[in-house]
């Protein structure tokens, strides 16, 4: 069982981990950034029990959303969907004609 210490350094280091690209974005020194994305190599190299957790869902949760179709994309293809859907039943003379 991982300790209340442990707990709280990998909360913390998370933390950090969700605060890099805005922070990346700040960095003015080509040197800077460049210790930066080694830090971010090393952590996704071999990250500690915290670490692996945020990454595995930081990485999972887009797929979930796009694989249960609550992208905005694909609502917006659903929404678009529905409406042609509608005018065609409201007319279905029309649709048959556009099928020929």
């Amino acid at each position: 069982m991982v300790g209340t210490e442990d707990r709280f350094r990998d909360d913390h280091i998370v933390a950090l981990i969700q605060a890099l690209p805005e922070f990346m974005g700040q960095l003015s020194e080509s040197a800077d950034a460049l210790a930066l994305v080694s830090v971010v190599q090393d952590l996704l190299a071999s990250p500690s029990e915290g670490e692996s957790q945020y990454i595995g869902l930081t990485l999972q949760a887009p797929f979930g959303v796009h694989l249960l179709g609550y992208d905005p994309d694909t609502l917006a293809a659903r929404a678009e969907a529905i409406k042609r859907t509608s005018r065609c039943a409201g007319n279905r003379s029309s649709f048959v004609e556009r099928l020929h």
